[in-house]
């Protein structure tokens, strides 16, 4: 549900008055455990733009984080998760507000460590992490090599790099299906769109003249499922994202390419590891699961005592990809050539998802 601006205020400013009266009282007759301090685990505080609740991907990332610090030994760890909204407001007081919410929430309680997914999160630390978050060291992820180098970044920030590099996807599925034509490459218009296409351009360029690049962007969603469902024979599909279409509408992309890949009667293709099973064949994807582990390698080292400047940004070619080959072939072969239709259930994955549109807007 989306709220006016001055609501959203409203209810931040509430919250902080909560805050400011003061952590609850125990319940009469039972006191609150007293921490060991030779039990005490280190504090984390992950920041998201948008409620990872309301999206797949996020939601897989947060878990994978938890799990990696988790599996990395040393000391425990105690995680805490926040979503920052920042896309949903254009108003320079709530981003006020908000720093001025996380001072008061972690004034008592310090993280050891702070991580930041994706670029709304990195921006707004870099902006207020000194004032709310003194000294703490910030390990940021998401970020190709050319965002993070157009930032100045303090002493106390590093983290892991991601190269978003699409050619590899192409290449596979044309020495599977050699005979292709057609490439129709499927994004969204929405912001985060908008801003992957740029990479996806520059990296299919190469395949100029071997075979005909068609990019379906920012089409309303009905007219992009009735177009994929009359693609001529040899085509393939590459999905990026789908955010938002040309009319406006909000979707999850996972739920977005599951009706993608239900109606399309050629092959989809895709890039991210948490696309797999939603009825796409596959692709050179990376693993955010692989990221998470570097993400929470590199924090453990922070833990323990390195300082962030002694430990440089990891490089992309770090982060491991994993061609899903068997569910390529095998969703291939129930594609391939098949006629136009109206509708198809999925061939890969559990069981056909129901299309849904997001109640939250895009990162």
């Amino acid at each position: 549900m989306r709220f006016p601006g001055k609501i959203v205020l409203v209810l931040v400013l509430a919250a902080f008055g909560a805050m400011a009266a003061g952590p609850p009282a125990a319940p009469v007759g039972r006191a609150l455990p007293a921490a060991s301090p030779g039990q005490a685990p280190k504090r984390i505080v992950v920041f998201y733009d948008e409620d990872k609740d309301n999206f797949p991907g996020l939601a897989t990332i947060d878990r994978g984080l938890r799990e990696a610090f988790r599996s990395e030994g040393g000391k425990p760890v105690e995680i805490h998760s926040e979503s920052l909204g920042l896309s949903r407001s254009a108003d320079s007081a709530y981003e006020q507000l908000l720093a001025a919410y996380y001072r008061a929430k972690y004034a008592g309680l310090p993280p050891d460590l702070v991580v930041a997914v994706l670029e709304p999160p990195l921006d707004f630390l870099r902006r207020h992490g000194d004032a709310i978050f003194p000294g703490v060291p910030v390990v940021f992820s998401g970020l190709d090599a050319a965002a993070v180098e157009a930032k100045r970044l303090p002493a106390n920030f590093t983290g892991v790099l991601l190269k978003r590099d699409y050619a590899p996807t192409l290449e596979v599925a044309l020495r599977l299906q050699p005979d292709t034509r057609n490439v129709f490459v499927v994004s969204g218009g929405a912001d985060y769109d908008r801003y992957l296409q740029g990479f996806v351009r520059r990296d299919l360029a190469r395949f100029e003249g071997r075979v005909a690049v068609d990019w379906l962007f920012n089409l309303a969603m009905d007219d992009l499922l009735q177009r994929l469902s009359h693609l001529p024979p040899h085509s393939i599909v590459l999905y990026v994202t789908v955010f938002a279409d040309a009319t406006g509408r909000r979707f999850v992309p996972h739920q977005a390419l599951a009706a993608i890949a239900a109606r399309a009667n050629a092959p989809v293709y895709v890039f991210l590891d948490q696309f797999l099973g939603l009825g796409a064949v596959g692709g050179n994807v990376y693993s955010t699961d692989a990221l998470g582990a570097q993400v929470a390698a590199l924090g453990r080292e922070i833990l323990e005592g390195r300082p962030p400047a002694s430990l440089p940004m990891r490089a992309p070619d770090a982060c491991e990809r994993e061609p899903a080959n068997i569910q390529m072939r095998r969703a291939m072969k129930a594609r391939q050539n098949s006629p136009p239709t109206a509708a198809r259930p999925m061939t890969v994955g559990p069981k056909p998802i129901s299309f849904a549109v997001a109640s939250e807007p895009p990162l």
